[in-house]
């Protein structure tokens, strides 16, 4: 009998394993040809070309529905009115059909209950205007999230099982008051949880959100993994270790719930009208949040319903298999997991600057440039950064700072208080009282090197008039005093910094060279590669300077 439920659970497993990844893959392979028949569609003419000599052509003009891809259609024999149209696509399109075959195909029309499905299925799941006015990946993503959605209930039913037996569930002696205490000591603990982790991260969510997406789903297969080895532990230890494991879980709830709403908006801003790229670098149609979360609501409905039919199952011959088996496919279910969320992450280029994608852009753009003066190569797309960026918390910058260009052991100190600035960067009361008079959208020195400050490190105020393409414009500015300072440090030692006026003298010297071609060049080729410089999510101290009498 164990044998018997040890093959289920491994073909359970292999199902998901292999079925669910080569799926996502299909879907992309498939959204491909969806979109090729949808630019057909979006002319309002029938791609068919059958004519019939005895016959006046007869043109067709499509209407389709961007709710669920209904179609209908308005046919007339008159040419005149659609020449000019005709004339404008005849290298794509070509004149509809016959009047024989169109009524043939009217009359099959009729009766067609698998377009039904098909348009029930699509106004339910997939976005209005789908595959049209879409983003490429957004089925991939789907397909990928449904894996996650699959594993982790998997998991998740093998832990309340391990938690209900350390309960006491079918134990004799245990009674339902202990059970209760257990409980509510466990939720408790969560809740606290929830609360202290929102206090301390609910502003830095928007900074890194694909990292806190990432740590959120390492999270919860922690919480799970501590709640199924509760059972195996010493009893004085099963109450400590559900109760980290649920404040794992808590954790997770707060990151995941913060960085869904900035997930859901990169892919409401691929929907609207037709004023986006098609690959996925960019769009300015009109954000339809709310339909995006109602669509993403109903896919997590059906992954729910099939997890529970998968749980069952699991749950069933998970009970009559080797404790070694169990932890195997636990260890695979959690290894998908971890992957499938990754694969997510990747598929979001998002189109605004944070400080690793700024750095990123601009050490590429720094390393192609002909000269010092001359910057005339393309920028990073997003879809090139989304394949570079770390989307692990340790060593990020160091990864990210890994060309010599913008060394991580320099650091920008992004939005620090004015007093703050005026004591570390080591100005004098005249030099502070001239850059305040200028009243610029931003204030920036070299810093360091005073005491307990060994390092150099660059200092950034902003100033409460500054906007958000202002801010873009002061980190580029620390990026290139990060450039020069270091240039100067492998010339001239560790202390090369440690003059006044050697600090001074970069400082102008790196506004000379923003101001001159770097700035108009950076932006222009940032907005040609697809970057929005209307917004950014750029890590600050939260410091602004709000009155400077």
């Amino acid at each position: 009998m164990r044998s018997i439920f040890q093959k289920q659970l491994l073909l359970l497993l292999s199902c998901l394993i292999v079925i669910l990844p080569a799926a996502a893959s299909l879907a992309s392979s498939s959204f491909k040809d969806g979109r090729s028949k949808a630019k057909l569609a979006a002319t309002g003419l029938s791609p068919t070309s059958v004519s019939s000599p005895s016959s006046p052509p007869l043109y067709q003009v499509v209407s389709r529905n961007k709710n669920n891809g209904h179609v209908e259609s308005y046919t007339f024999p008159d040419s005149e009115m659609l020449q000019p149209l005709l004339q404008q696509h005849e290298q794509s399109y070509s004149i509809p059909t016959s009047k024989k075959k169109l009524a043939k195909q009217q009359q099959q029309s009729r009766f067609r209950p698998l377009g039904t499905l098909k348009a029930a299925f699509r106004s339910t799941f997939l976005p209005s205007g789908y595959p049209s006015k879409s983003r490429q990946q957004f089925l991939e993503y789907c397909t990928w999230s449904l894996v996650q959605d699959l594993t982790t209930q998997l998991r998740s039913v093998l832990a309340t099982q391990r938690v209900l037996e350390g309960v006491g569930v079918g134990r004799p002696g245990a009674t339902a008051l202990s059970a209760l205490l257990n409980f509510l000591c466990r939720d408790g603990c969560g809740m606290a949880a929830s609360l202290f982790f929102t206090s301390l991260a609910a502003s830095k969510f928007k900074y890194h959100v694909k990292q806190w997406r990432l740590l959120a789903d390492v999270m919860i297969d922690v919480g799970i993994t501590l709640e199924v080895l509760a059972v195996q532990m010493p009893p004085a230890y099963f109450l400590a270790m559900i109760s980290v494991g649920n404040m794992c879980k808590a954790v997770c709830g707060v990151a995941a719930g913060a960085c869904g709403g900035s997930i859901n908006m990169y892919w409401a801003k691929g929907f609207g009208n037709n004023n986006h790229r098609m690959d996925g670098s960019s769009s300015n149609g009109s954000a339809d949040i709310s339909e995006i979360q109602a669509k993403f609501g109903a896919q997590n409905t059906v992954a729910g319903s099939l997890g529970l039919v998968f749980s069952a199952l699991f749950a069933r011959s998970a009970s009559q298999v080797d404790l070694r088996v169990l932890w195997l496919i636990y260890g695979c279910l959690t290894a998908l997991h971890i992957f499938a969320n990754i694969k997510c992450m990747r598929l979001l280029a998002l189109d605004t600057f944070n400080t690793l994608r700024l750095k990123l852009v601009v050490a590429d753009f720094l390393t192609k440039a002909s000269s010092p003066d001359v910057y005339s190569e393309q920028a990073l797309t997003p879809a090139q950064v989304t394949k570079k960026e770390p989307l692990c918390f340790v060593g990020m910058h160091q990864r990210v700072s890994s060309n010599h260009l913008l060394p991580a052991n320099i650091p920008v100190m992004f939005g620090v208080s004015f007093s703050e600035y005026s004591r570390r960067s080591g100005l004098t009361p005249e030099e502070l009282r001239l850059q305040l008079a200028g009243q610029p959208a931003y204030y920036i020195a070299i810093g360091g090197h005073k005491r307990r400050d060994k390092k150099p490190c660059i200092l950034v105020a902003l100033s409460a008039r500054a906007s958000e393409n202002d801010q873009i414009k002061a980190y580029v500015h620390a990026l290139l005093l990060t450039e020069a300072v270091a240039s100067k440090m492998r010339q001239d030692g560790a202390t090369a910094t440690s003059d006044c006026n050697v600090r001074r003298r970069m400082e102008m010297e790196t506004v000379t060279r923003l101001n001159g071609h770097l700035w108009n060049d950076f932006t222009r080729q940032c907005s040609k590669a697809g970057w929005d410089l209307s917004s950014n999510q750029l890590a600050s101290h939260g410091f602004e300077v709000v009155a400077t009498d």
